[in-house]
């Protein structure tokens, strides 16, 4: 389930796009002029370490399924070291998780406790990001 999962992850990271036109105002006098603007993955960091760290699981799950056959007939401690490896992988995911949220949450609502407003007008991109 695993592997599925965060290959599934990785892939609607790399998928996700979203085009909008926006209003860019200079004054208050002139009218407002409007570009087109893209969002993608890899504009943000955050996201960028969101799919690296899903390919990274997602390649450790599919050795993981091999390593595991060779390890139930094994005797050493092997398995200490894949359960030393699967909290690794396990914490990488939750790190790179945490870090997609804050910066979807901070972009798609702001923080009024120090004044940033709201980042993005892509609510589409925003609210996929954050699943």
């Amino acid at each position: 389930m695993g592997l599925i999962l965060t290959l599934v992850a990785a892939i609607l990271t790399g998928l996700d796009k979203e085009t909008k036109i926006i209003p860019i105002s200079i004054t208050k006098t002139l009218p407002n002029l409007h570009g087109l603007v893209t969002a993608k993955w890899h504009y943000m960091s955050s996201f960028v370490y969101f799919l690296i760290s899903n390919a990274i699981a997602f390649s450790y799950a599919a050795a993981y399924l091999v390593a595991s056959m060779a390890v139930r007939t094994s005797k050493d401690k092997t398995g200490i070291v894949l359960v030393v490896l699967d909290m690794t992988i396990m914490g990488l995911l939750l790190s790179a998780n945490g870090a997609e949220i804050a910066v979807g949450v901070l972009g798609q609502y702001g923080n009024s406790h120090v004044q940033w407003r709201r980042l993005w007008p892509f609510s589409t991109f925003t609210r996929n990001q954050g699943r």
